[in-house]
C-alpha cells in the first residue's frame, strides 16, 4: 500500500494541531492605556504551554517526516497504529490549554503535566509499535539496516524511558517533569543518525 496519502494526513493533522495551539493566544479584549506590557506579562504561563506544545507538534512531526522518507509502503497495521498515535497528537492542543492554565495551582499543574508527558508516552510507543512492524514486514527501503533498526529501536525505546520518567515525575515533581519531555522533544529536531539510513529518491 502507497503510504504517501496517509502521511498526507499524517501531515494535516500536525499542522491543523500547531494552528490550534497558537489561537489559545489571546490578548484580552480591552486593556487599559498603558498596559498593555502588564497584561502580557500576565500571559507567560499561556507563552510557556504554547512552546512546549509546539516543541511537541513540530518535534513529532519531524519524526513522521523522517520515518515517511525511508518508507516503500504501510498496510493497514501500520496505518491502525499510527493513527492512534494521532489520536494523542490531537489532543495536544488540549493539553497544552490544560497546561497554560494550571501554572499557579500546585494540584492542577500536576494533572496536566501527567496529560502532556502521558500523550508523549503513548504517542512514541505507537511509534515503536509502526516502527517494529514496518521493519519486520520489510517496508522499509533496501540499505536500512539491522544496525540502523537497532540503533533507531534503542532511540525511542530511550524516548519512551523518558516520557515514563516524566509521567511518574509529574505527580511528586512536576516542574522537574518537563525536563525530560522538553529534551526528548528538542532531540528530535537535531541531526540525528537516522537522517544516514536510506532515504526516498537515494536507492535505486
Amino acid at each position: 500500500m502507497s503510504h504517501g496519502r496517509f502521511f498526507a494526513l499524517v501531515d494535516g493533522v500536525f499542522a491543523i494541531a500547531t494552528t490550534l495551539l497558537v489561537l489559545e493566544l489571546r490578548v484580552p479584549a480591552h486593556v487599559a492605556s498603558g498596559q498593555l506590557s502588564h497584561t502580557l506579562s500576565e500571559l507567560r504561563p499561556s507563552f510557556v504551554a504554547y512552546a512546549i506544545g509546539f516543541l511537541q507538534t513540530f518535534g513529532g512531526w519531524s519524526v513522521s517526516h523522517r520515518l515517511s522518507a525511508r518508507l516503500r509502503g504501510v498496510d493497514q497495521w501500520m496505518i491502525l497504529s499510527l493513527g492512534l498515535g494521532l489520536a494523542f497528537v490531537s489532543l495536544i492542543p488540549f493539553s497544552t490549554s490544560a497546561l497554560a492554565v494550571s501554572f499557579h495551582d500546585e494540584a492542577n499543574f500536576k494533572v496536566a503535566v501527567a496529560l502532556v508527558s502521558g500523550l508523549g508516552l503513548l504517542s512514541t510507543l505507537s511509534l515503536v509499535i509502526a516502527t517494529v512492524h514496518a521493519y519486520r514486514a520489510g517496508y522499509f527501503l533496501p540499505g536500512y539496516t539491522a544496525e540502523h533498526h537497532g540503533w533507531l529501536v534503542r532511540l525511542m525505546i530511550g524516548a519512551v524511558a523518558g516520557f515514563a520518567v516524566a509521567f511518574a515525575l509529574s505527580f511528586v515533581a512536576p516542574g522537574l517533569a518537563l525536563v525530560p519531555v522538553v529534551i526528548g522533544y528538542a532531540a528530535t529536531l537535531l541531526p540525528l543518525r537516522i537522517d544516514e539510513f536510506p532515504c526516498v529518491g537515494e536507492v535505486a
